[in-house]
């Protein structure tokens, strides 16, 4: 079974903190359900302020493990038994330089993984919407006029069309079943190279009955860190590209004016009269140079795009974004669900269980990678 990480670590007392900003109820449930299945372990639920939150510095001395949105201690000498940060979402970009991560080894884990459902509807809801003509439709509606159907004739059904996936995780995998479904060839790229069966396997958490656990939906898989090999992937005849990989510092700005004509000088979305190829963005605003997006929106090198991330967020209502030619701004709600703690509370309960056991955690985030 190997060593526990955490063997002797923990005093009889085991205490989880949850400090989260949202009211105690939201959650009352899944927290009773952690405690009868870890009876030794003893809950505390604090709401925190959704923005630059703060508790009480004694708050800190007890807890084992904390559970979070953005609330950290401000120093590790106030928490001397914390042992796990569990953070409640899957990106923890902006908590990269905090001393909690520059300045332990305390175990950390993120929620990845949750997100692949609500995330993967949101990328087919904005494709949809735009290869239907959903807010000329709309708009129509609005008019109470019926509109003439010759007009929508030249629309194209997803079936057949290319699907890139950049950063084949939890949410790039649901997102391509839900795109074989709909009759789209797959195509992923991924940091690393993935060769072997073993190798495209998703360890990180998955909702049970979603995604692509084994790796067998991409009809080909590319990988690499340097611009030639992103290219390369963005040369593959793609008609659409969803952009799902982590900030870090290798992917800041990772996507501009460059590699948005690079995909549509080699889309067939982008032959007489098909428009270009379609973008969507559910990583982080930053992954894109976004006055490039803009451009290539409004010069016609790319023919729509969904976006649920900006830089910076919230988006300034001046942004030229707001206004670009056929896209489709949501503030960074695509991953947000009635039973997001639900799940949350279960990849800690069973990252508890492996704790017990001495085995390997789930989600387990890399200080070296930063993610």
């Amino acid at each position: 079974m190997g060593t526990n990480p955490m063997e002797n670590s923990i005093h009889t007392d085991k205490h989880i903190l949850f400090a989260l900003p949202f009211p105690e109820p939201t959650i009352q449930q899944a927290l009773a359900a952690l405690t009868t299945a870890h009876p030794s372990y003893r809950t505390t639920y604090r709401e925190t302020a959704f923005k630059d939150p703060t508790m009480d510095e004694s708050a800190w001395s007890d807890v084992d493990i904390l559970v979070t949105f953005n609330c950290l201690p401000a120093s590790p000498s106030l928490c001397p038994r914390l042992k796990l940060i569990h953070f409640i979402s899957a990106g923890i970009d902006a908590h990269l330089s905090h001393s909690m991560l520059t300045s332990t080894d305390i175990l950390v884990t993120t929620s990845t993984g949750i997100h692949g459902p609500p995330m993967a509807e949101w990328f087919i809801l904005g494709l949809l919407a735009h290869q239907t003509r959903l807010p000329d439709l709309y708009d129509l509606q609005k008019k109470r006029e019926w509109g003439n159907p010759l007009k929508f004739t030249s629309r194209k059904s997803l079936q057949g069309q290319r699907l890139g996936i950049l950063g084949y995780g939890g949410i790039g995998r649901q997102a391509a079943r839900l795109a074989q479904a709909l009759g789209m060839e797959v195509l992923a790229y991924t940091a690393s190279a993935k060769k072997t069966p073993e190798s495209r396997r998703l360890t990180t958490y998955t909702i049970p009955g979603t995604g692509d656990v084994d790796g067998t939906i991409p009809s080909e898989w590319f990988s690499g860190t340097d611009k030639s090999s992103l290219h390369h992937f963005l040369s593959q005849k793609l008609d659409i590209l969803l952009i799902a990989v982590p900030l870090s510092t290798s992917t800041r700005h990772l996507l501009g004016w460059e590699e948005f004509e690079v995909l549509a000088t080699n889309s067939p979305s982008s032959a007489p009269n098909g428009g270009g190829p379609f973008v969507s963005n559910l990583a982080r605003g930053d992954v894109v140079v976004q006055e490039d997006l803009v451009s290539s929106l409004n010069n016609g090198v790319i023919r729509g795009a969904a976006v649920d991330v900006a830089d910076p967020e919230p988006l300034p209502s001046e942004s030229t974004l707001w206004d670009a030619k056929n896209v489709l701004v949501t503030p960074h709600v695509s991953g947000v669900t009635a039973d997001y703690l639900k799940h949350v509370v279960d990849i800690l309960n069973i990252n508890l269980g492996k704790w017990e056991g001495g085995e390997s955690l789930i989600n387990l985030f890399k200080r070296r990678r930063g993610y």
